[in-house]
């Protein structure tokens, strides 16, 4: 009897220290993020993207900051060139997330979002074309999703335990604002 109730109140002890722990990791209420989930841009720091600025206002549904750009034709680009990620884990069924906004939808004429493992766009590369989600963008915040195993390829197979750039491109007819929010792999 006295060593059931010593390893309940040890088991009590510990889970009261990982609620302490746990819970000093997050604000109150936001739930924690999977554990596995992979970001590939985090919402928070530009970090080494290139191409836009990053802003504060009107924040991701994820909350948090996203990169921005604005233009009047042609294309807007976001480029990642620091990334070293192993996403071979994701490559059967993992999934990808891109929260995306668009200020004009109409004036999207396609884009992709691109990683690849061979340091540079068109090489080794999977990706996701906007033109597959055109139809369904709305004015604001938008979330894509795509499986990982359904993204497009170009320039050879990609090293899923490699990926090493990322791209985000817009081609675009008219003034518009895009912004890329947290985007991750889970």
């Amino acid at each position: 009897m006295k060593q059931h109730i010593t390893l309940t109140a040890i088991t009590v002890i510990m889970a009261c220290i990982l609620v302490v722990v746990v819970g000093s990791c997050y604000q109150q209420g936001d739930p924690p993020p999977p554990a596995d989930r992979v970001y590939l841009f985090d919402g928070t720091a530009a970090g080494t993207w290139e191409g836009g600025s990053l802003q504060t206002v009107p924040e991701p549904p994820s909350g948090g900051s996203y990169l921005r750009a604005s233009a009047d034709a042609d294309v807007i680009v976001l480029v990642n060139r620091a990334l070293m990620l192993d996403l071979s884990s994701y490559a059967a069924a993992g999934k990808l997330f891109l929260e995306f906004y668009v200020d004009n939808p109409a004036n999207i004429i396609g884009g992709q979002f691109e990683l690849t493992s061979s340091s540079e766009s068109d090489r080794n590369e999977i990706h996701l074309d906007l033109t597959d989600f055109m139809p369904s963008l709305t004015a604001g915040w938008n979330t894509l999703e795509l499986l990982v195993s359904a993204m497009g390829t170009q320039g050879g197979a990609c090293d899923m335990t490699m990926i090493n750039y990322s791209r985000f491109f817009i081609l675009i007819s008219g003034t518009t604002t895009i912004g890329l929010g947290p985007t991750w792999v889970e």
